[in-house]
């Protein structure tokens, strides 16, 4: 009997994604993009703490929706994407939310500023105002959750979209990896390093 080991191949990859920018107007992305809040049962804890927030509420609000009522009677439904921009990102993002009109809405919408927005975000646009933001759509999620290779992802500051974490079992197995998350509509390049050994880990 022959015996064989199997050795994994680590590799840090710097993913940047192509995004739209959101200063005044945000890109067009459906909300089947964004992922319900409770699918972010990982993270139990923060979802807890999300769910009894303002963000949780942000559109639901009774006081909110009186004000905004009361904003686009004042200025013949202007002011109400101004306001929904960051009330119902998602909401105005697939054209779902119109003035006061949330008859539409649909449940992620609903969820105001949820998990999956915020992630989906890779840094600012424009001059700092209201919902001015790099938004990747859903790019990088589909480049890291249907990836089998990719056992952890970040999302980090900087030029890079995010940081994952891949293994494979040799250097052509990394390659074929790596052409699969390249391959991802919305991807425009990754800048790839081996991890060699491990120096610290707690």
């Amino acid at each position: 009997m022959v015996r064989r080991s199997i050795v994994s191949l680590g590799a840090l990859v710097a993913l940047f994604a192509f995004s739209g920018s959101a200063y005044a107007v945000l890109p067009n992305v459906p909300s089947a993009s964004f992922a319900p809040a409770a699918e972010c049962g990982c993270h139990a804890g923060l979802l807890t703490q999300w769910t009894t927030s303002m963000h949780a509420k942000a559109i639901t609000d009774p006081l909110y929706l009186y004000k905004l009522g009361e904003a686009n009677d004042a200025t013949d439904g202007a002011l109400g994407p101004f306001c929904n921009g960051c009330h119902t990102p998602v909401g105005v993002m697939s054209g779902e939310a119109i003035g006061s009109d949330l008859s539409k809405v649909s449940d992620v919408a609903k969820e105001g500023v949820t998990c999956d927005f915020c992630h989906q975000i890779k840094g600012t646009a424009g001059p700092l105002g209201n919902t001015s933001v790099d938004i990747t759509a859903d790019a990088i999620k589909r480049a890291v959750v249907d990836e089998p290779g990719v056992v952890s992802a970040h999302t980090v500051a900087g030029e890079a979209s995010a940081l994952l974490h891949v293994m494979a079992n040799d250097t052509r197995d990394l390659e074929l990896v790596l052409e699969r998350i390249r391959a991802v509509e919305g991807i425009d390049r990754t800048v790839t390093e081996v991890v060699l050994s491990t120096l610290v880990q707690r």
